[in-house]
């Protein structure tokens, strides 16, 4: 799968024990072709004994984001991670049995080119062992096992003037029936003259809204702001 831009990972794990107190067990690994690490997923426990997922994302620098979940021992879980490599509309998203928990956006990816994926038990000095089953890389949303997965839409975001959107201008992949909210970020001394969907004028509303039933090209149209100039005369007697 090295070369695409998306990449969705799936599998089912299952560990044999808990970690204790302040461990990790890391589930999966995405790096390059060179081995440098993409991102890593891990079931951890806190210090205080919390259980909880741990998404690291290495691009464009390292972030952990946590998601409390009482996971078990010796029970499959189905875990998916997509990543999308873009220079400013970069991602990572992960599902836990369908269902999204932690996501980042917007950020720089373009450096780093999915190579391979490593899952196992990589803790040499680590008692808890790890199971994978069913694993499946693609280009698209994969879902569970039985799971017919949603249709999926492309958003292309675009600026016509001087001016930026948030999310920033791109193409976005999201399931059928996703509302989207655009919001368009005119330069001073510009301002919002219409919405173009796919070419038609869908007004000026700001922020907009798109259902997504289709693939869109959404462009933000700006045009330069015009201000009407008050003339005052001023009558002086002496």
């Amino acid at each position: 799968m090295s070369g695409y831009a998306t990449v969705y990972t799936r599998f089912y794990v299952r560990i044999n024990a808990l970690p204790a107190n302040g461990r990790s067990v890391k589930v999966a690994k995405a790096t390059t072709t060179g081995s440098i690490a993409i991102w890593e997923l891990y079931f951890q426990r806190t210090s205080a004994g919390t259980l909880r997922i741990r998404l690291k994302s290495s691009v464009p620098s390292t972030l952990n984001q946590y998601y409390n979940y009482d996971y078990s021992a010796d029970t499959w879980y189905c875990l998916e991670v997509k990543c999308y490599q873009h220079s400013t509309a970069g991602e990572y998203r992960v599902w836990l049995n369908g269902n999204e928990i932690l996501s980042r956006t917007g950020v720089d990816t373009s450096s780093k080119q999915f190579g391979r994926l490593d899952i196992g038990n990589q803790w040499s000095d680590y008692t808890v062992t790890t199971h994978h089953d069913c694993v499946v890389i693609s280009q698209t949303y994969i879902g569970q096992e039985g799971e017919t997965p949603p249709i999926q839409y492309q958003l292309t975001i675009e600026v016509s003037g001087s001016g930026a959107t948030a999310p920033v201008p791109g193409t976005y992949t999201y399931p059928e029936g996703t509302v989207v909210s655009v919001t368009a970020l005119p330069d001073p001394g510009w301002t919002l003259s219409r919405w173009l969907r796919n070419g038609s004028n869908v007004g000026s509303a700001n922020p907009y809204t798109v259902t997504m039933s289709d693939n869109y090209n959404l462009t933000a149209v700006l045009a330069r702001a015009h201000f009407n100039l008050l003339r005052f005369m001023f009558l002086s007697t002496f």
